[in-house]
């Protein structure tokens, strides 16, 4: 079961180039270990393999090849935590990187408080170009 409130996040992981099989299997126990621990996979993107900018060591081999993988999931902060953890230890796993996502619900718009600097009219313009640029993008209330 998993917390409504639970943060969203994404997982950046640069892997060793492996045949399908094996992919899938790593990202398998990779989104049964999140769904186990009460959270939630959301979407799951693997690209193709590619050259990486520079040679990147990673547990005593030198990689110039990588295939890039995202995955976005819901979790509690303990169970990011076990998560990277193995990550770490996984020979598979090249780099990788969680990014905290931005709650939808929670985005804060710039409020405009009476300021003796700005003068009513000026107060009124900006009051009218926010509202307008909320409307347009869908983030008013």
């Amino acid at each position: 079961r998993v917390c409504k409130m639970a943060p969203s996040y994404e997982l950046a992981l640069l892997l060793k180039v492996l045949p399908k099989p094996q992919l899938g299997q790593l990202l398998k126990s990779t989104a049964q270990f999140v769904q186990q621990s009460g959270g939630v996979v959301q979407k799951i993107d693997v690209c193709e393999p590619d050259n990486l900018p520079y040679r990147i060591r990673a547990h005593r081999v030198y990689h110039e090849e990588a295939q890039k993988t995202f995955v976005k999931f819901h979790c509690s902060a303990g169970t990011l935590d076990e998560l990277q953890t193995r990550l770490n230890r996984d020979l598979d796993v090249v780099r990788h990187t969680t990014v905290r996502l931005p709650d939808p619900r929670r985005q804060q718009t710039p409020q405009f408080h009476k300021c003796k600097q700005i003068n009513p009219t000026t107060r009124k313009l900006l009051r009218q170009q926010t509202q307008e640029a909320q409307t347009a993008t869908g983030t008013g209330l």
